[in-house]
């Protein structure tokens, strides 16, 4: 308590001890307030932008230096980058390349090609975050092929030619081509055709098939690398001639047959392909080398794809041998070749044999099986006539007589009323006709054998009916 305390008495004597121990708590004081505020300062790290190196379309390659950590050690150093221009540490686009003082080096990749970015180095310590300065750049664009679209030439009915020329690509062409459509920029995801030139920069040139009548095409070149794929000006053509791609002329089928002096009843058909759907006129051809035919078609209309022509030949063939029609039609040209065959009047002709007979009145054999004979002409180039021994088997010393047939239209007539060259009395013996619906038909183009089928007895003689006889005769 004050009252107990002891206050010394201070005396002049005293004044100069006190003075210098107030100077010197002063002094120390002082002396400690100035060492503590050095020791606690806070300093940031001293960091400086450098060049931007090697800038692509979508990475480039940054450099930075931390001079100095200041005050605390750097844990953190790497560059900051953005579209704009309010850099942060806070952004997610930035690079940690570690603590530690010195140069550095980050990569930044994902870059949008052709776009300008801001950029600063940064070094992060206790102290805080210090940054560099600002620099920008600018990633490189991306070069999709450019190349220029040829001109259409060759155009056909259902074809036409086109291609295209590089200009410039900054990476290899992977493939390349053309594509079209019937309506206008046409692309590797829209078109009605493509072709494929393979990779390269190499001009090309394709054909594009298949082409419609009166339709107007748009065809640009393409051509594709790793960034992606030009497209090359774009051409238009349109398709004004009817036809087809293919005219299949060594797939012609003939109906009917020609024979030399009788009137055609023959057509031949003619397959193609590719057709596109355009019109034609009716068309008449004359034939060459057998003369005296014309093939016609009617006018009509391509069918879209694989169709068929058919033509009906008229007129009659002057001589045997072969007729040809020169077709054009549809932008095609075909030489269309028809046998003609031999006419009646050369037929069956020359000699023969008798191969087979059957028997006749009274049971014998009509004629002999094995007998040669002598066809000839009798009177008209239908006719025909043979001598032959009848009944040879009956032992009668009858001479041979004639037996008639004409070539009717595929038929065999035999006329009635025949001498054998035997009677009974007071009838004779003849041949007639076969019975309705058991006439004998003949090959018009092939004359090697022919079957006759008659009466024998036409008139009942011998108190004996008629006797319908099948015989057949074997060319020599």
């Amino acid at each position: 308590m004050l009252s107990n305390f002891d206050i010394p008495q201070v005396t002049m004597k005293s004044y100069p001890f006190y003075f210098l121990l107030c100077l010197c708590f002063v002094f120390v004081n002082c002396s400690s307030d100035d060492d503590a505020g050095e020791g606690n300062q806070v300093v940031l790290p001293q960091v400086i932008t450098n060049e931007i190196t090697l800038v692509n379309t979508t990475s480039v390659t940054a450099n930075g230096e931390v001079l100095s950590q200041g005050s605390a050690p750097v844990t953190e150093k790497g560059v900051i980058w953005s579209t704009a221009t309010d850099i942060t540490i806070s952004l997610p686009t930035k690079t940690n390349e570690g603590g530690g003082v010195g140069s550095f080096t980050s990569t930044l990749t994902e870059l949008s090609p052709g776009t300008v970015y801001h950029l600063k180095a940064y070094a992060k310590s206790d102290a805080g975050v210090a940054y560099g300065e600002t620099v920008s750049f600018t990633t490189e664009e991306t070069l999709i092929p450019s190349l220029l679209t040829l001109e259409v030439t060759d155009i056909t009915a259902t074809s036409a030619l086109s291609g295209g020329t590089m200009i410039e690509s900054d990476s290899p062409v992977l493939s390349k081509g053309i594509v079209w459509s019937d309506t206008p920029s046409p692309t590797l995801a829209t078109h009605t055709g493509i072709t494929e030139s393979g990779a390269g920069t190499a001009d090309f040139s394709e054909m594009m098939p298949d082409l419609l009548y009166e339709t107007t095409y748009y065809v640009r070149a393409y051509a594709t690398n790793e960034n992606g794929t030009g497209y090359g000006n774009e051409e238009t053509f349109t398709i004004t001639e009817a036809g087809f791609n293919t005219l299949d002329c060594d797939e012609v089928t003939v109906e009917g047959t020609l024979t030399a002096g009788s009137v055609s009843d023959a057509m031949f058909s003619v397959p193609y392909g590719g057709g596109n759907g355009g019109s034609y006129n009716e068309q008449s051809v004359p034939s060459t080398g057998v003369i005296g035919l014309t093939a016609t078609i009617a006018s009509g209309t391509f069918e879209i794809g694989s169709g068929t022509l058919v033509y009906q030949i008229t007129g009659t063939p002057d001589s045997e041998g072969t007729a040809i029609f020169n077709l054009e039609i549809g932008g095609a040209e075909c030489l269309i070749e028809v046998v003609v065959n031999p006419g009646i009047d050369s037929l069956y002709l020359g000699s023969y044999t008798v191969t087979q007979v059957g028997t006749g009145v009274l049971g014998f054999s009509v004629w002999e099986v094995g007998t040669v004979i002598e066809i000839t002409l009798d009177g008209s180039p239908t006719q025909r006539m043979f001598e032959i021994k009848y009944l040879p088997e009956a032992g009668v010393s009858n001479p041979p007589t004639d037996f008639s047939f004409v070539l009717n239209s595929g038929e065999v007539i035999i006329p009635p009323n025949q001498n054998t060259g035997i009677a009974c009395p007071p009838n004779a013996l003849l041949y007639g006709p076969a019975p309705t619906g058991e006439t004998a038909t003949y090959n018009t183009t092939d004359d090697t054998e022919i079957t006759l089928i008659f009466t024998d007895n036409q008139d009942s003689a011998c108190e004996e009916g008629p006797t319908v006889v099948t015989a057949t005769l074997t060319k020599n």
